[in-house]
């Protein structure tokens, strides 16, 4: 048995504008590993090309790949000094290895 699955780039961007209209212009956009096999690049060109700016990624790897291939400066210039409340977790989230419950639930008590 096999399984086909087809990702669609224009459904990508069309969600990330929706949550991002909802969001009030503050929406981000997950790609870490690999865009969670999807290729990580493409789905970024894809939601730059939308109008992300934002982006959370697995580690210092992915995000000195994903700034060398999309050098604009304005590629997630304010996400270290959000004081948003769900940035701030996910950055401190996306900063540590897989976690128990446990682990991310004490992690979520410290920030």
């Amino acid at each position: 048995m096999h399984g086909i699955l087809n990702i669609s780039l224009d459904i990508i961007k069309s969600n990330w504008r929706n949550l991002n209209n909802a969001s009030n212009g503050k929406a981000a956009a997950v790609i870490k590993a690999n865009s969670y096999g999807l290729g990580m690049l493409q789905i970024a060109k894809s939601l730059i090309d939308a109008g992300c700016r934002y982006f959370y990624v697995a580690n210092t790897e992915e995000a000195i790949i994903l700034r060398k291939e999309n050098p604009s400066k304005e590629l997630g210039k304010a996400i270290e000094k959000s004081d948003d409340p769900i940035r701030m977790y996910l950055r401190e989230m996306g900063g540590v290895e897989l976690l128990s419950r446990e682990g991310e639930i004490a992690i979520a008590k410290r920030i």
